[in-house]
């Protein structure tokens, strides 16, 4: 009996410590357990602050590129407006030159001319709106343009004058024609200043 007491009390003892340590190592487990899940939670939480900053990042990038594609495809756009606006007011300026012949052929020997009699308000709408560039040159044919539209209106005067007096045809004076060779000379000076400008305009344009 003694022997059997003193192997159950070993056997208890033995289980004691067995379980002491069956419950060390168990909360060392869990503890290490909790500690590593912690680290995995720590890891994922990461992972995930870092797809979202990822997708973030992605789309504020795709914004950006949206902007810059629609700003270099509006930039295009404007240059191609730019360009055929200049091409217009350059074919609208050509052809107020010439009017002002026709014009005067008008008022002088009733010569009826078919002619864009807008040309010249719509040279300077597209300056306006469009061409501030060519403000310079614009105002430098303006100022020919009335030159040229003063002498016109002399010159009918001259007719009226003759008409009152009696005179059954009236003529246009030679003395008031010699003043259409240096209108004309001046209206070419400005359309060499335009040209020079219109093509500075125009480079600049093609390699902007």
């Amino acid at each position: 009996m003694e022997i059997v007491l003193g192997i159950l009390t070993i056997a208890v003892v033995f289980g004691v410590y067995a379980l002491k340590r069956l419950n060390e190592a168990v909360s060392s487990y869990t503890k290490s357990f909790g500690e590593e899940t912690g680290k995995i939670d720590a890891t994922t939480k990461k992972i995930d602050d870092l797809q979202v900053q990822l997708a973030q990042s992605v789309a504020i990038t795709e914004s950006i590129k949206k902007d810059i594609e629609q700003g270099a495809w509006r930039e295009r756009e404007l240059e191609i407006l730019k360009r055929e606006k200049l091409e217009n007011y350059l074919l609208f300026f050509y052809a107020e030159k010439e009017n002002l012949t026709h014009k005067m052929r008008e008022a002088f020997f009733k010569v009826e001319h078919d002619y864009d009699r807008d040309a010249e308000s719509k040279l300077s709408m597209l300056k306006i709106l469009y061409l501030p560039e060519l403000s310079n040159e614009h105002a430098g044919f303006l100022r020919v343009h009335a030159e040229f539209m003063t002498w016109v209106a002399d010159g009918q005067k001259i007719l009226i004058a003759q008409m009152q007096s009696g005179v059954q045809v009236p003529r246009i004076t030679s003395e008031h024609m010699e003043n259409y060779t240096p209108l004309l000379l001046k209206l070419n000076e400005c359309t060499l200043a335009m040209e020079d400008k219109v093509m500075e305009v125009g480079r600049s344009i093609n390699y902007a």
